[in-house]
């Protein structure tokens, strides 16, 4: 009888935990990818930003094969710029994709929602929503951050 109780209340308590910090999560569960692809050698370089606050410089010529340059953790006020920006749908139903000697690309992830945005480096598209132009804007400032 006792067991009982005791399984009853523990499933519970991990059903409420669980439902609890889903709220969370989905407000802020998201992965940023951007780089630069292309060249002689097709070579890629880029960062990969997680909602967690981890940056990750990286290189390589395939997304297999990828190596972390460098790791850093983004400071709060950083990963809460990129949730608001990331609020906007702008940023999930804006498509674009261009290529040129050496491309851009923007890949977003979040819980339910997805996008990837390709341009030439060498040349922002003067058509690109102000949201998207802002994405880039923080995004350069953290590709330089190590």
């Amino acid at each position: 009888m006792n067991y009982n109780i005791f399984t009853a209340i523990l499933i519970s308590l991990s059903i409420f935990s669980c439902t609890c910090s889903s709220d969370i999560s989905q407000e802020r569960n998201f992965k940023i990818e951007y780089y630069t692809i292309g060249g002689v050698t097709g070579r890629s370089d880029g960062i990969t930003i997680f909602s967690d606050g981890r940056l990750n410089h990286w290189n390589g010529f395939t997304i297999a094969n990828r190596t972390v340059t460098d790791s850093i953790k983004v400071n709060e006020d950083e990963i809460n710029k990129f949730s608001k920006l990331l609020e906007d749908t702008t940023i999930f139903t804006y498509h674009y994709r261009e290529k040129g000697n050496l491309t851009k690309v923007i890949t977003i992830n979040t819980n339910n929602r997805a996008n990837s945005i390709s341009y030439p480096e060498t040349v922002l598209p003067k058509e690109f929503p102000q949201q998207i132009k802002t994405l880039i804007t923080e995004l350069d400032k953290l590709s330089n951050k190590k």
